[in-house]
């Protein structure tokens, strides 16, 4: 039997995870992601601009990519660019971090 690389296999993943603040649920997208990066999956976070949270992804050194929505509920702007983004790093699955 031949062996495979596993990494291979993986999909490209994105975390995002849209809240300003720095606590439990941002921390765990934190920790999620570091998760995923030890086992080998790419791994994308997409918060917003001079948050927290973008902060201490830069500092674990995470990929970060920071989109800052306007409105919490339907910014069909910010949606492209989330669409965009998710294009140009052929992300294949995305976890969105809601509260």
């Amino acid at each position: 039997m031949r062996l495979i690389d596993m990494t291979r296999l993986q999909k490209r993943t994105a975390l995002v995870c849209f809240s300003h603040s720095l606590g439990g649920l941002e921390l765990s997208t934190i920790r999620i992601a570091q998760a995923m990066e030890k086992k080998g999956v790419s791994t994308v976070v997409i918060v917003p601009h001079s948050s927290p949270l973008e902060q201490r992804a830069i500092e674990s050194n995470l990929h970060v990519i920071a989109l800052s929505p306007r409105w919490k509920y339907g910014d069909i702007s910010a949606a492209v660019q989330l669409a965009r983004i998710l294009r140009d790093q052929q992300i294949e699955l995305v976890i969105l971090i809601q509260s």
